[in-house]
């Protein structure tokens, strides 16, 4: 199944037991911690998906690792 990039989260079926887990995964896969609010704020996932890719170059010290 295709997910909808336009679509917020909670139009997904996010509601706060699945984002506590998603943020859980999020941190331990790419190092980066997002506030639950942040999951269940109305943000897409096209959206989160920037915030996540920005704040992981950050994280990183803004070099990249091929």
């Amino acid at each position: 199944d295709l997910v909808d990039r336009t679509a917020p989260l909670t139009a997904l079926g996010v509601d706060s037991l699945l984002a506590t887990r998603l943020r859980g995964r999020l941190a331990r896969e790419s190092g980066v911690q997002l506030p639950i609010r942040m999951l269940l704020g109305g943000r897409t996932v096209a959206e989160l998906a920037t915030e996540i890719s920005g704040r992981a170059w950050s994280h990183s010290g803004g070099s990249r690792t091929s």
